[in-house]
């Protein structure tokens, strides 16, 4: 099994993926990192101040990632989950940002700006890190698919950024 749970945190747990326009940045930006780094994507949700997915790299001979300079990437998964998140924390942050900038909602500029400030006319969206768990067993990857499926029903709010890859 390589599989791997993942959550990725809001600074300071901003509550801001309550819109749709995130929620969809979010989503595509995850496909397209995914797909770049030849990666499956099982279960995906976007919760008001975070998000968690199911995440599983492809073996090799699958397909290689390569960078941009074409080179084959070394290392197993976890170097593949650590470049992949990298890139989409730092494309996604950026846009979002620049969406909170454009759309001057004072309250949450202030809330991301209150601990770690602006950074290149960017404000910091993410939380540093990431949480990376993997999963040994089907047992293990049912408990934790059920887990991200049932967190909207936990906080009441409606699952509608709540995606399941039926092609597995």
């Amino acid at each position: 099994m390589n599989c791997y749970f993942v959550t990725i945190v809001l600074n300071n747990r901003a509550i801001l993926f309550i819109e749709d326009i995130y929620h969809c940045l979010i989503y595509d930006s995850l496909l397209f990192y995914a797909n770049k780094y030849n990666s499956l994507i099982y279960i995906y949700v976007t919760m008001p101040d975070h998000i968690h997915f199911i995440i599983r790299p492809q073996p090799p001979g699958c397909g290689c990632f390569k960078d941009s300079k074409n080179h084959v990437s070394p290392g197993g998964s976890i170097y593949i989950i650590n470049k992949m998140i990298k890139e989409f924390k730092s494309y996604t942050g950026k846009n979002i940002s620049k969406i909170i900038l454009l759309t001057d909602n004072e309250k949450i500029q202030y809330f991301l700006k209150k601990k770690y400030g602006q950074r290149n006319n960017f404000l910091r969206i993410w939380q540093r890190g990431f949480y990376l768990k993997k999963i040994y067993s089907k047992r293990d990857l049912l408990k934790i698919f059920n887990y991200i499926k049932n967190n909207p029903k936990k906080l009441n709010i409606d699952n509608r950024y709540l995606v399941i890859n039926k092609n597995i």
